[in-house]
């Protein structure tokens, strides 16, 4: 019996490293909704973004808009990091439930050097 394999969060990179071996893993990141970023990253770079190049683009985008609200003051910054209640960026909408910060996910899975949405029927 053929027993599946499953990943926390993976990139492009991490696939072509592992030669194959990842065939079929399946895994969980933020479900993609495409957008500017995509045709500005595509033209820019050539390639499609992958995950941590949105999470990247987000979390710089999350501290400007922090220390623009805050100042420079570490404490402040963190504050309002900690309690922001929206954001529309490259990995999704975040929103904040009873404190907590979400962002919509979605099953991948590996095939051949790069990943695609896995869809349930």
């Amino acid at each position: 019996m053929i027993q599946p394999k499953f990943s926390l969060e993976l990139d492009r990179s991490t696939i072509k490293a592992a030669s194959g071996s990842a065939e079929g893993l399946i895994f969980i990141g933020p479900k993609v909704i495409k957008g500017t970023f995509d045709k500005v990253f595509q033209a820019r770079f050539g390639e499609t973004p992958d995950i941590p190049a949105r999470q990247a683009y987000d979390a710089i985008h999350l501290l400007a808009k922090a220390i623009e609200n805050q100042g420079t003051d570490t404490n402040k910054v963190l504050q309002w990091l900690d309690s922001f209640e929206q954001y529309d960026g490259a990995s999704g909408h975040y929103s904040r439930k009873d404190g907590i910060l979400e962002v919509p996910t979605q099953f991948y899975v590996v095939r051949g050097s790069d990943y695609e949405e896995l869809v349930s029927h």
